[in-house]
């Protein structure tokens, strides 16, 4: 059912299904890479702030 649907938008374009399809899978690799970096930055600042509320210092060297 995912397919079907995901082919029929594919072919509203004007370009080659399999070339829209590869552009497609090719966003949202990229869109999923940047969402892990953001949650791992997000990750940091909030240890970040738990080192700063314990007093713990941020040098990890």
């Amino acid at each position: 059912d995912h397919f079907v649907t995901k082919l029929k938008e594919y072919s509203k374009s004007d370009r080659p299904i399999w070339t829209v399809r590869d552009e497609d899978i090719e966003r949202q690799r990229v869109a999923r890479i940047q969402e892990q970096k953001r949650k791992e930055a997000e990750l940091k600042a909030q240890q970040a702030a738990m080192r700063r509320e314990s007093g713990i210092s941020d040098d990890l060297d």
